[in-house]
């Protein structure tokens, strides 16, 4: 650990400084193109984009194509996935998760529920019971910081922009339990070809094969190939 960052001093402060000036967004463009360089008409502009990101959108489900699909989870899948947590089952999630995780906006990380567990566990278990008994999540379990991080100097975009939700502790244990048991399905609903969302199997590998293949489309003596590459958008925090 690098004596300087212990030692508290100006230098380092001097480069947390520096570090955050790096990743502030001082200009910003609106759909139109139009730039702006306003603290608070950026901050505006960002979350109404944001905003309109992340609204729902209702989407008609073609059920005749829904009924083509074959279903693969079994009715005792379900029912496993939906049961109540014990609370011991809660509790073990609480104690695995990393105890210096970044908190949210309730400021808790998980060093201070394991620490007073004792306090807080039966309320934090009737909570994260409601959820599973009413499938809503409790208020204030969902509020999240978004914290936006360029990817290069100057991104003026918001595809030039990484976004990083910061969730509450609580909410972190529902997704723990959830992603739990979805793991023990998961051989039914994810091909092998799915790197990341296999337990236990490097991504990187996946880089590799698709680096061979796409070195396997020059050889002549393979015919007809043909490369496709995708690039998908909002794959990610949200449902639509």
């Amino acid at each position: 650990m690098d004596i300087e960052y212990d030692r508290n001093t100006k230098y380092f402060h001097a480069l947390v400084n520096i570090n955050r000036n790096k990743a502030m967004i001082t200009e910003f463009k609106n759909s139109q193109g139009e730039l702006f360089i306003d603290q608070d008409e950026i901050d505006d502009l960002l979350v109404q984009q944001y905003t309109k990101k992340f609204k729902k959108v209702n989407h008609e489900l073609e059920m005749e194509l829904i009924s083509m699909v074959h279903c693969v989870i079994s009715h005792e899948d379900k029912l496993e996935l939906t049961k109540f947590p014990t609370a011991e089952e809660i509790k073990a999630a609480i104690f695995y998760l990393h105890v210096e995780s970044v908190p949210g906006p309730n400021g808790f990380n998980g060093f201070f529920y394991q620490k007073c567990w004792k306090i807080v566990g039966h309320n934090l278990t009737r909570a994260i019971h409601y959820f599973f008994k009413n499938s809503r999540v409790p208020m204030h379990f969902n509020s999240n910081f978004l914290v936006l991080i360029p990817k290069e100097r100057n991104a003026t975009e918001l595809n030039r922009i990484i976004s990083l939700c910061l969730a509450n502790f609580p909410f972190k244990v529902i997704t723990k339990l959830m992603t739990s048991r979805l793991g023990i399905i998961a051989k039914k609903v994810v091909f092998k070809q799915q790197y990341r969302f296999i337990a236990h199997r490097n991504s990187n590998e996946a880089i590799r094969l698709a680096s061979e293949l796409v070195n396997e489309l020059k050889v002549k003596r393979h015919r007809r190939n043909m490369g496709l590459k995708l690039d998908i958008r909002q794959a990610f925090d949200s449902l639509d």
